[in-house]
């Protein structure tokens, strides 16, 4: 798999003298969380957290007379 471009890097675990993206560990690509060891936990809970924030948000509208 093709290393992601360094616009979608979520963390690089790496030093601030290296490229961008030579050695990311997690990064986001297509909204998806992406691991070095290929677990999907962050990326569950990063999406438990979305819907979580935007359920949120449309509650007070819902609840709202």
């Amino acid at each position: 798999m093709p290393n992601p471009p360094p616009l979608f890097e979520h963390g690089t675990g790496s030093s601030s003298k290296e490229a961008p993206g030579k050695d990311a560990k997690i990064f986001t690509y297509l909204g998806s969380i992406i691991h070095e060891q290929g677990g999907s936990d962050a990326d569950v809970k990063a999406r438990i957290g979305k819907a979580r924030a935007a359920y949120l948000q449309l509650k007070n509208i819902w609840n709202s007379k």
